[in-house]
């Protein structure tokens, strides 16, 4: 009797920490979907500022895009610290890192050719459809 009794708490303890182990693996994974929600929604901020821009000349629709210049690499770099042991989504990250500063390049490509040679200039450079 003891022995079953010693078995069913070993099973409870063993259930317990395994489910308390799915509840962190999920906040866990919950947070990384909840980053990449926010870097994803600070690029479309920044490139929807910087066509307002591009469109109207008015400085003030870059505000967006400058404070996604701000936002980008930090949020980046968290999302790299929550999957570091995600070896495969680590290389994924890695390549959206470098869409990202291509995408960034070209808004300021973008945003230096308004500036200097009005909105015709700027509207030549990627006609391509954005990644975002």
């Amino acid at each position: 009797m003891l022995g079953v009794i010693s078995l069913i708490g070993g099973a409870a303890v063993w259930s317990i920490n395994h489910y308390t182990e799915a509840a962190k693996q999920a906040d866990h994974i919950q947070e990384i979907l909840l980053e990449l929600e926010r870097l994803i929604s600070d690029i479309k901020d920044a490139e929807t500022g910087q066509r307002g821009y591009i469109i109207t000349g008015r400085k003030e629709f870059l505000e967006p895009y400058h404070a996604g210049l701000t936002l980008i690499k930090p949020r980046h770099n968290k999302l790299t610290r929550y999957m570091a042991n995600e070896h495969q989504l680590i290389d994924e990250l890695d390549e959206v890192e470098i869409l990202m500063d291509e995408k960034f390049a070209e808004m300021k490509q973008k945003i230096q050719l308004r500036e200097a040679k009005g909105l015709a200039a700027a509207q030549v450079v990627g006609r391509q459809p954005s990644f975002f």
